[in-house]
This record gives structure tokens, C-alpha cells and sequence, in this order.
């Protein structure tokens, strides 16, 4: 019986680290769909703008100053913006790992603790509730 349990246990450990692999999955793939956009957007604003400037925007114009300060700001930005996400990208890499660590180190024992913590936290939750409503309701 005790077998079942934690092979039950075990099995549904595995699921949690395979469901928490696949959501990170989709949301890894929608951050690089959702890169992907603001690229081919940048792009299309680059040329847009470029267009528009005509001829306008020649090397000794102020016009043209202007339009180069502001690119270098944009590109600045792109690349603070960047590594923003490259520490983030590793900032959650670490944090997942640890997590499955963490699971991989669960045994019956601390589950089962866990479980016990968890039940009794509720029940001082729920007594705390009831004494405010009680204290309420004079």
C-alpha cells in the first residue's frame, strides 16, 4: 500500500515537473513571438521614417542631427532593453531549475509534512476567520 503511494506520489510529482516544463515552453514561445513582432515593427518604424524624412534629412541639416540623436537614443534604448532581458531570461532559468530540484527532492516524508503544515495553517485561517466574524456580528 505504502508503495502505491509513493509511486502514486512520484508519478505525480513527474507530472508537475512535465506540466510546469510545457507552460514555460508556451510562454517562452509567446515571448518570442511577441519579440519577433516588436523587431519586424521596429523595422517597418525605421523605414517609415526614413521615407518620410525624404530629403530633408541631409548629413548637415539640423533636421538631420536631429533624426540621428534620436536613432542612437532608440538604439541605446534597444540595447539596455536587451540585456534587461537576458538577465531576466537567466534569472528565470536559475529559478526553474531550483524548482525542479526541489520537486526531484521531495519524498514521501516531506510531502506528507507538507501536508500536514498545509491542513493546519487552513484551520488556524479558518478560526481566525469565524473569530473576526463572530466579533464582527457584536
Amino acid at each position: 500500500m505504502a508503495a502505491l503511494y509513493t509511486r502514486g506520489r512520484a508519478m505525480e510529482v513527474e507530472n508537475r515537473i512535465a506540466r510546469r516544463r510545457n507552460q514555460e515552453e508556451a510562454m517562452r514561445r509567446r515571448w518570442e513571438n511577441h519579440w519577433n513582432y516588436l523587431q519586424r515593427l521596429d523595422v517597418q518604424s525605421t523605414k517609415r521614417a526614413a521615407w518620410f524624412a525624404g530629403s530633408s534629412s541631409r548629413p548637415g541639416s539640423a533636421r538631420g542631427s536631429e533624426s540621428r540623436r534620436v536613432e542612437e537614443e532608440r538604439e541605446e534604448k534597444r540595447k539596455r532593453l536587451e540585456e534587461r532581458r537576458g538577465r531576466l531570461r537567466r534569472l528565470l532559468d536559475e529559478e526553474r531549475e531550483g524548482y525542479e530540484v526541489e520537486l526531484r527532492e521531495l519524498t514521501p516524508d516531506k510531502v506528507k509534512t507538507m501536508k500536514t503544515r498545509v491542513d493546519h495553517l487552513k484551520s488556524q485561517r479558518m478560526e481566525r476567520q469565524k473569530a473576526v466574524s463572530f466579533h464582527n456580528q457584536l
